[in-house]
């Protein structure tokens, strides 16, 4: 059986979120900061009426951040009945993978909490844990 995941890039590295969980994509637009909020929540976006957390991904995996640019984007996710936006560098494309192609990272001896496992294609794809993330 094949999943399809939405990959992007944060640092020149790709990864994966299971598109079951994406709401959509969308453009950069400016972010409402709200003191003394999370230190990985940029603020919050009205999208269409209703206001929802945005946090910096690159932040909350401990990677440096970039200033916005013309491919940055919003992925807007849906999270045990929350939505949030979590800010990318380039979303690339909608893609699919079967099980044989799925490595756990516990067998890989990583530990990192944010990830379900790696994803073996031409370049290798993380699989975000959302549950850990969002």
């Amino acid at each position: 059986m094949e999943a399809q995941v939405v990959i992007f890039e944060l640092e020149g590295v790709l990864y994966a979120i299971d598109i079951l969980q994406v709401q959509e994509i969308m453009r950069y637009m400016e972010v409402t900061p709200v003191a003394e909020s999370d230190y990985c929540t940029e603020g919050i976006i009205n999208l269409r009426g209703q206001v929802i957390p945005v946090v910096s991904l690159a932040r909350r995996l401990g990677l440096p951040e970039k200033a916005p640019g013309q491919d940055t984007r919003i992925i807007v996710v849906e999270v045990c009945g929350k939505k949030s936006g979590l800010i990318v560098e380039r979303v690339l494309e909608v893609g699919s993978y079967s099980e044989g192609e799925l490595e756990q990272h516990t067998d890989l001896g990583v530990k990192a909490p944010f990830l379900k496992g790696v994803l073996k294609k031409e370049k290798i794809w993380l699989l975000l844990n959302l549950d850990q993330v969002a």
